[in-house]
Parts: C-alpha cells; structure tokens; sequence
C-alpha cells in the first residue's frame, strides 16, 4: 500500500513541480483514493473512508515537498515544533 501510495505522489511530483499545500492536498487525496488493508482473516479496510488517513500522509509528507523558505514550509515547521512542545513540556 504504501510503496503504490509513494509511486503515485513521485508520479505527480514530476508533472507538477510548481507546488503549493492545495495542489499538495489534492495529489495526496488522489494517490490515496483506492488505499485499502486486509486484515488477516477479516475483511479488506478502504481507507479512503477515513479522511484523516489523507491528512496523515498530507501531514507526514508536507515537510518534505514543501519549498523551503516558503510560507508551507515556515507553518509546517510551526506545527511541529508546537507538537512538540506539547509533547515534550519540560
């Protein structure tokens, strides 16, 4: 799942390499659509169902694409260290 996920998003990193967080989005959306898991004995999980499984790969992928210096990149680096403060108070 995630190497078809990683394939796609390289796919589209080539034919669009003026980026912002919107086309970003999008992309993310479109590369995980068709995200599914089996569990062993059970049933197949879609999990283009659960719309923060897109966020999470948006989330987790957002500081890696985003150019650096711009204001996607600047907020994404907030979020984290705000995360982290939260995480780690001391």
């Amino acid at each position: 799942m995630a190497d078809g996920i990683a394939r796609k998003l390289s796919t589209a990193l080539a034919l669009k390499p003026e980026l912002n967080e919107r086309v970003w989005r999008q992309l993310v959306q479109a590369a995980t659509r068709d995200a599914f898991f089996e569990i062993p004995g059970g049933p197949l999980v879609r999990l283009n169902r659960n719309p923060s499984f897109a966020d999470a790969v948006f989330d987790c992928t957002s500081e890696v694409v985003a150019p650096p210096g711009s204001g996607w990149a600047l907020a994404v680096r907030a979020r984290k260290e705000e995360a982290t403060r939260k995480s780690f108070p001391w």
